[in-house]
């Protein structure tokens, strides 16, 4: 009877030290990299030099892009196109990652300016950038084809033989004739000058919406109309899941 209590304790003396000392020796045990540190809690102040930071570097590469759309669409060259596609693809490169990163402080409390920048951050660029590099080239090389041929397609009044008219005449046709048959016919012309960019379109579409949905791109489209839209449909989206259409 002793000898089965005494191998009791035993068994028992065992377990408590399994239990005490074994999370230590798996500890030890964890390579380096599988150790996890939990992430202190974004601040207002944190908030602030994000925002501050991507501020100035957003408006160096827009600055940055602009000068090179600007020669792209005055001079419409294959190297000029491949000039603004670079320089695109820099800046929606960098809008998406910062975007992603702007999500750290969505539960956070901020100042109403500073919530309005972080949610002009999240919306500054139409075609949100995919997160492969490949495509990100691809995605601002089409956007400049598609601007570049936009530029230099022309509309054929009588055909190749007739008078042809860039966008600059047809926009200026369209806003001064009163002809109803001309307007359709003008109208119907440029977009045959448009036809042959569909696919390109198509894959745009495609790029864009690949890491964040039909949902986001169609809002930010809205959001270049009417902040307030974007905002509510936003947060209406946060609470149940469903933006609006």
């Amino acid at each position: 009877m002793k000898a089965e209590k005494r191998k009791r304790a035993g068994l028992l003396a065992s377990a408590l030290t399994v239990l005490v000392f074994a999370p230590g020796a798996m500890a030890q045990d964890a390579p380096a990299g599988k150790v996890f540190t939990k992430r202190p809690l974004p601040t207002v102040a944190e908030a602030k030099r994000f925002l501050d930071e991507a501020e100035q570097r957003y408006l160096e590469l827009t600055n940055k892009a602009q000068r090179a759309q600007w020669v792209q669409e005055n001079f419409i060259t294959d190297d000029t196109e491949e000039i603004g596609a670079e320089a695109s693809q820099e800046l929606n490169a960098f809008t998406a990652e910062t975007s992603k990163k702007a999500h750290r402080f969505d539960g956070l409390k901020l100042p109403p300016e500073m919530a309005r920048k972080k949610l002009l951050l999240k919306l500054s660029t139409t075609f949100p950038a995919p997160a492969d590099r490949k495509e990100q080239k691809e995605l601002a090389q089409l956007l400049a084809s598609l601007s570049g041929d936009y530029g230099k397609g022309k509309w054929c009044t009588d055909g190749p033989g007739g008078e042809c008219l860039d966008i600059t005449a047809i926009e200026r046709l369209l806003a001064t004739s009163r002809n109803p048959a001309e307007l359709k016919r003008t109208w119907m012309g440029w977009h045959a000058v448009g036809a042959p960019m569909r696919q390109r379109y198509m894959r745009v579409v495609e790029l864009g919406t690949k890491d964040r949905g039909s949902w986001d791109l169609r809002m930010r489209g809205r959001c270049g109309v009417r902040i307030t839209i974007c905002h509510r449909s936003s947060l209406r989206k946060k609470r149940t899941g469903f933006g609006s259409n």
